[in-house]
């Protein structure tokens, strides 16, 4: 997963599905005191994903998990984002309680199963798309194919178009060959990645950037710190993709600063739903208090 070094390694390789209060100041235009809760399973053509919603009011915020999560990686800031607007969790297929896929999902097997999710569960455009990990990766494919519909972003220590350029190559094929033995998910990531590359602009909607302050280990036989390095470097340059944009670093997070720090992460969300119902701009400077959070206990 990105930034946190193994975490990218794993990230990086796999396919999703395949295998297995904010103190800054934020609207609460259309939502109610006690949201509301939508909890269902969802045909997506022979199959059901298991879906999540809160709250209510526009822009409807859609939350990706990383790699290996369930919609559960969103406990802690789905309930605080519901009180501003609508928010909607999933678990992808054959995660959580969403049904297995009779065969390895690729990308954009995955990504089909959002276009059609999204309708079904009657969760409408526009939307803010928060996406941890290899799911900021998903959410930007996917806000690529049907721009018209994504008004807003918050990454959460996100997965990179790049990083089978820049950091892959520190890794060795063994690693590789370790989780993804016939290349087939390698190939499928490269295709991706190259996909983004071309069409990285999200023009002036509002994006914040979350990322994680402490790295982990490297992957076997990796040294610490150029891989540290270019992840970071990586990091600094997704706020480019938008001129309408901040990133923070969350210095006492570990990759998963959704459940480390969740308020950064709940206060993000609300900068860019404000932005996205006043036509305004994001405020690194309102998020910057809350980066040095100490991380909460499991």
């Amino acid at each position: 997963m990105t930034f946190t070094a193994r975490g990218a390694f794993l990230a990086t390789v796999a396919i999703l599905g395949a295998c297995h209060e904010g103190r800054p100041a934020s609207s609460t235009t259309g939502a109610t005191s006690a949201p509301q809760i939508d909890d269902r399973m969802v045909d997506v053509g022979g199959r059901r994903l298991h879906v999540h919603c809160m709250g209510s009011g526009e822009p409807t915020v859609v939350m990706e998990a990383g790699h290996g999560e369930s919609g559960d990686t969103w406990r802690r800031v789905q309930p605080e984002i519901a009180k501003v607007t609508r928010a909607c969790a999933y678990d992808r297929a054959g995660f959580g309680s969403s049904d297995k896929p009779a065969k390895p999902h690729a990308v954009a097997d995955t990504l089909q199963d959002l276009r059609v999710m999204l309708p079904t569960a009657g969760i409408k455009a526009p939307y803010v798309f928060v996406g941890h990990s290899l799911g900021g990766l998903l959410v930007r494919l996917y806000a690529a194919a049907h721009p018209g519909e994504m008004a807003g972003l918050v990454l959460v220590d996100a997965t990179t178009e790049d990083e089978d350029l820049k950091l892959w190559p520190l890794i060795s094929p063994d690693a590789f060959k370790m989780v993804d033995p016939d290349g087939t998910q390698l190939a499928d990531m490269r295709t991706v990645m190259a996909q983004l590359r071309a069409n990285r602009s999200i023009g002036d909607k509002p994006l914040v950037v979350l990322t994680a302050g402490i790295p982990e280990e490297p992957p076997p036989g990796v040294s610490p710190e150029p891989f540290a390095r270019i992840a970071q470097e990586m990091q600094a340059e997704l706020p480019q993709i938008s001129s309408n944009s901040t990133q923070i670093v969350a210095a006492r997070s570990h990759h998963f600063i959704q459940l480390e720090n969740p308020e950064l992460v709940v206060s993000s969300v609300r900068q860019v739903v404000d932005a996205v119902r006043t036509h305004g701009r994001v405020d690194g400077s309102a998020l910057a208090p809350l980066a040095n959070e100490a991380p909460l206990p499991e």
